[in-house]
């Protein structure tokens, strides 16, 4: 974020006013960048997320077959992740992202209508 903010700021201004010239309206080119970098990260760690749970089922069952033979409610441990499980995750994933992004894009805001204020 640090890096971002810092190179779209231009040089020799003091802390206020290279804020205040970063956040100049909601609809610059600055401001986008910002929301879209910001944006990035998110969908970053949530994809990383996504990918540790995809990719654990098949290490869950090449390393620890015990646990992947497991038996509830007559399915395997491995066919109740992949055909009951695997979608509610993936619904939180999208809720998680769609909710902080919104916050995202809701507190950016508010930090370029007090930037204006000033």
């Amino acid at each position: 974020m640090a890096k971002i903010e810092t190179a779209l700021r231009p040089m020799g201004s003091t802390q206020e006013d290279q804020k205040a010239s970063l956040l100049t309206g909601i609809h610059s080119e600055q401001y986008l960048k910002l929301i879209m970098y910001r944006q990035l990260r998110l969908s970053l760690a949530l994809f990383g997320v996504f990918v540790i749970i995809l990719a654990g089922l098949p290490l869950v069952n090449y390393y620890l077959p015990m646990v992947a033979t497991i038996r509830i409610y007559g399915f395997t441990l491995s066919w109740l992740v992949l055909g009951v499980l695997f979608y509610p995750v993936t619904w939180a994933v999208a809720y998680i992202y769609v909710k902080r992004s919104l916050e995202l894009e809701h507190r950016i805001a508010q930090e370029v209508a007090q930037s204006k204020g000033r």
